[in-house]
Parts: structure tokens; sequence; C-alpha cells
């Protein structure tokens, strides 16, 4: 008589996998316990294990006991084996990259400071709540107007138009751009009258 500890079992790939650990006992009612054999043409007194499970490989799997007494009379049993993908090892996200790599604290220009500038003020020094902080600032943009400059307020947008734009050739729009954090800004897009 074969007793399993369990008739299925899972299994992550990768995973070490011993097929007689799910046997509880192979026996005998005469005979008593039969021992396991790797004798591959073993007829009488003595049980074997077949076995195709590959831990590398994620699917199913049979392992079969076939177990034999002292007269050689037969008896086999299986128990099936899920071998489960591994799961993938989590990727560091934008937050701990951005975390991880030094960056300099960034400062908006307001419309009383700097107007119509697009230079940063830095700071080396690392700020208190810097640790608490998901994303800092650091003056880069996802995307510009073809003016290729960025601003957090309109009126600083109005102001670098007005002085930059040949007026007699181009004509502009103030459009809506975000920087790395998502914060929201403007920035400009001109075209030629003639366009």
């Amino acid at each position: 008589m074969i007793e399993l500890k369990k008739e299925k079992i899972e299994i992550t790939e990768g995973d070490k996998f011993d097929p007689v650990s799910n046997i509880a006992s192979v026996k005998d009612v005469i005979d008593g316990e039969i021992k396991k054999s790797d004798d591959k043409k073993l007829t009488k007194n003595g049980y074997l294990i077949d076995s195709n499970v590959d831990t590398k490989k994620a699917g199913g799997y049979k392992v079969k006991i076939i177990a034999y007494d002292v007269n050689g009379n037969k008896t086999e049993k299986e128990y099936a084996v899920t071998v489960k993908e591994k799961p993938e090892e989590p990727k560091p996200s934008q937050n701990q990259t951005q975390q991880q790599s030094p960056q300099t604290n960034y400062t908006p220009p307001t419309t009383s400071q700097n107007q119509g500038s697009t230079k940063p003020t830095t700071n080396n020094k690392p700020s208190n709540n810097q640790q608490t902080q998901t994303c800092v600032a650091n003056g880069r943009w996802r995307s510009t107007g073809n003016s290729g400059v960025a601003f957090y307020t309109i009126e600083e947008a109005d102001a670098w138009a007005e002085a930059n734009i040949d007026w007699d050739k181009y004509c502009y729009s103030v459009i809506t751009v975000h920087d790395i954090c998502g914060n929201q800004g403007w920035s400009i897009s001109f075209t030629a009258y003639d366009d």
C-alpha cells in the first residue's frame, strides 16, 4: 500500500524538489515496509519513482510510485506536481530611482522673482524635508513649445514672448506643459504669419 502526504503539490520555478518527500509510507500487509530502490529493472521487494518534474520550467507534471512486494506483486500510485512561474522581481519605481540619484532642489520663479527667467535656484545642502519628497523638480520639462522655454506662470510666459518675438513676422500662443514631477507650467509656441 502506497500512502501519500498530498495528492497535489505546488512549487515555484527554481525550488528544490524531492519526489520522495511526498511519500508517507510504502508497505505491504505481509512483508511490512518496502524500501526505495534505484534499480530501474526492479521487479521484487522495493519501489521505484518515475518523475518528469522539471523545476526550471513552469507546468504540470506527474510523479509515479511503482512498488513490488517480495513476490513481485505490483502496485502504483501517482500525484500531480505544478511548477508555478517565478514572480518577476519588482523594478525600482521612478520615485525610488529619483530618490537614489542626487538632485538639486528647484524653486520655480514667481512673478516677483526673476520675471521671465527660467534659471533654477539651486541649493547643494539637503533640506530637512528632502527625505520625504518623492519627486524633486530639477528644472526639466517633459515638453516645451517651439520656443524651448517653460515658465511656472502665464505672466512670465507672456513677458518672455513680448521681449523675444518679432511681432512683424510671428504670432504666438501660450500652451500648457508639465515638468518631470507633473507640475503644470506654460510655454510659448509661435508661428510665422505666412505659415
